[in-house]
């Protein structure tokens, strides 16, 4: 495939998804659907001095991100750019997070979870956005690629999009890992400029990954403090009502704790 002339208008797509919910891997199919150009990493910080340098472009740019980008939604507003976003299911998101960068899981029942939140919320309120559930996406990557690439006006076969898929299925991510060094970003925030992967990219793609990772009480406050957003989103809970709502008091009291004993050491 050809790098892709602007469709319908659009100069920009961002890739906005979820934290270690399968943006990466949406940002690759968006690219490898246009033609292949490359994804560029955009921050609050950049987003102006890369606007900028893309004022005059003649073909499609990808940017991704996770933070709210104002100039994204006005782009989108007028016409001129989409946004494409990608959820998982809250605990397996957060027990990626704490296992990539050895965060206290207890960092998330009181904190963490609301940036992700707020996040989610910020980009899914816009209109006209692509939602994508990773769970879906996983289970069926060759229809993900038709429905991204009929958002994006886009025209694929059959035989494309399975091209694509299988391309970026989860054997290939983990070859391209092996393969490719990283040569970008800092800690453990680095990763490859081209496949955007870190080397600890994936720590097993499946779903449910947080029963094994995160203890129950830590589950449960988490299903208490998205249990909303769980139902809406169809996503089972694992413990009852009673469960959720006593290991969220129980969390909320060692928090308090926590803060009065800080406040003494002070």
């Amino acid at each position: 495939m050809k790098e892709a002339v602007v469709n319908k208008g659009h100069r920009f797509v961002f890739c906005v998804g979820m934290r270690r919910g399968g943006s990466t891997l949406q940002s690759q199919l968006v690219a490898a659907i246009l033609g292949q150009p490359s994804v560029q990493l955009v921050s609050q910080d950049s987003v102006q001095r890369f606007l900028r340098t893309h004022r005059n472009t003649d073909h499609v740019v990808i940017a991704k991100t996770h933070r709210y980008l104002p100039e994204a939604v006005e782009l989108a507003r007028a016409g001129e750019a989409q946004i494409v976003y990608t959820y998982r299911d809250l605990r397996d998101v957060v027990a990626s997070i704490v296992t990539k960068y050895s965060i206290p899981a207890f960092a998330f029942v009181h904190g963490g979870l609301d940036r992700l939140m707020d996040e989610y919320e910020a980009w899914t309120s816009i209109e006209g956005i692509y939602l994508a559930k990773y769970e879906a996406m996983i289970a069926d990557l060759p229809a993900e690629t038709s429905r991204l690439a009929k958002f994006l006006g886009v025209r694929l076969s059959k035989s494309q999009a399975q091209a694509i898929a299988e391309a970026h299925c989860l054997e290939q991510q983990r070859t391209k890992i092996r393969r490719h060094a990283a040569d970008d970003g800092s800690g453990r925030n680095r990763f490859h400029s081209k496949t955007l992967l870190h080397i600890d990219h994936i720590q097993g793609g499946g779903m449910g990954r947080h029963r094994e990772t995160l203890s129950a009480p830590i589950v449960a406050a988490l299903e208490w403090q998205s249990r909303r957003w769980m139902k809406v989103n169809g996503y089972r809970p694992q413990f009852s009502r009673p469960a959720q709502y006593s290991a969220h008091m129980l969390f909320t009291l060692k928090s308090a704790l926590h803060r009065c004993k800080s406040f003494r050491i002070r």
